[in-house]
């Protein structure tokens, strides 16, 4: 893991324990939601950099990936465990709807 990252998570739970300690459980329960999509989101940036540099890209366009594709991987990434690649799969699959539906075809 990524030594920048690493430093993010203990810095985030120092944080939620620190709320939790002295805040109303609302308080904390939001932080935890801020805490959760801030890391999720560096991990799924670095990964997807990552991946850019490997030479893969184009899940945004059905010529090189279809939905099909990118179901198909989410479910290969699930049963391999990579919580991280699960998450950017179905982000990609989110968008792709997205698109789909301001389009006028059929999203997924």
């Amino acid at each position: 893991m990524d030594k920048e990252l690493q430093c993010d998570i203990a810095g985030h739970f120092a944080s939620l324990k620190r709320l939790n300690d002295t805040s109303p459980k609302a308080r904390y329960e939001s932080n935890a939601d801020f805490c959760l999509v801030d890391l999720a989101t560096k991990a799924m940036e670095a990964k997807l950099l990552a991946s850019r540099e490997k030479g893969r890209g184009g899940w945004w366009d059905d010529d090189r990936c279809s939905v099909d594709d990118l179901q198909q991987m989410l479910a290969e990434h699930l049963t391999k465990g990579d919580m991280v690649d699960v998450m950017n799969f179905a982000a990609m699959i989110y968008v792709r709807g997205i698109i789909a539906a301001g389009s006028g075809e059929d999203g997924q």
